[in-house]
């Protein structure tokens, strides 16, 4: 998972700046795409259920 880059602001407010919304970033963090667009090959894909997605953004909400 290691590839050297420097990773971007993930914080909540960053995110919805770009025009993410909730379902954008768990198809980022699940699929690895945004708009149809594949992300850069850093960018991890997890597997998890739709409660622990809704848990990360949730945390992602509290980093402000």
């Amino acid at each position: 998972m290691m590839c050297g880059k420097a990773a971007p602001n993930i914080r909540y407010s960053v995110l919805i700046e770009d025009e993410m919304s909730d379902e954008e970033i768990k198809m980022a963090i699940t699929k690895g795409v945004h708009e149809g667009e594949t992300l850069d090959w850093c960018m991890p894909r997890w597997q998890m259920s739709e409660k622990d997605l809704n848990d990360v953004i949730n945390y992602l909400k509290e980093l402000e």
